[in-house]
């Protein structure tokens, strides 16, 4: 459970003075889950930054992200190696210690997390059920902040931020901001959309 929890805070920061709420929120989301709805595939570099509130020391970890047809592998490549996978209904962490696969129709809080990490991803932000959207405007670009509905995932993280490249509208930086002020930054580069990816990557052979 904790390494998935560190994955689900890998799934971006500017100043909050340089930020304004806009009115064309419904319009930034329509053309944001527009183009979203246009991504098969998906894959990336990352590369993940933690910050403790506490600490002035940072985490850094780097790898790489697949997606094709609502499959996930999130896969750490440094300094560490840990897998992590999404496909249908099971979810499987594997690490050099061993691997365990939950099934998400038993295990709602799998379930929830997993559809917020793909929605996070792909820019499908409309989802009422499991947080409330606010639209930013700052001058490097737009930002959909994120706040979970349901006390659940409030006790995980209490705010996600998506910056978004309003040309292309696709999604650069993810930042979750966790309850006691940690917060995880996730820099996505080398983004390639709607390429062949061979479904074995999405395999769980559990």
């Amino acid at each position: 459970m904790k390494h998935f929890l560190i994955i689900l805070l890998a799934i971006t920061s500017l100043p909050l003075a340089a930020q304004q709420t806009t009115g064309n929120a419904e319009k930034m989301i329509r053309e944001i889950c527009d183009a979203a709805s246009g991504i098969h595939s998906m894959q990336c570099r990352f590369r993940q930054t933690k910050s403790l509130s506490m600490l002035a020391t940072q985490m850094v970890s780097t790898g790489r992200m697949y997606y094709k047809n609502g499959m996930l592998r999130w896969e750490y490549l440094s300094p560490y190696k840990y897998v992590f996978i999404i496909n249908g209904n099971r979810v499987l962490l594997e690490s050099p210690s061993g691997s365990s696969v939950i099934d998400t129709k038993t295990n709602k809080m799998f379930g929830s997390i997993a559809n917020i990490m793909m929605s996070s991803l792909t820019g499908n932000i409309i989802n009422k059920e499991e947080f409330d959207t606010i639209m930013l405007e700052s001058e490097e670009g737009w930002i959909a902040e994120l706040t979970p509905v349901k006390k659940e995932m409030l006790q995980f993280f209490t705010k996600a931020r998506l910056y978004i490249n309003p040309v292309e509208k696709k999604i650069e930086k993810v930042e979750l901001t966790e309850k006691g002020g940690d917060t995880t930054l996730i820099e996505m580069t080398e983004i390639e959309k709607n390429i062949s990816i061979d479904d074995s990557v999405f395999e769980i052979v559990h």
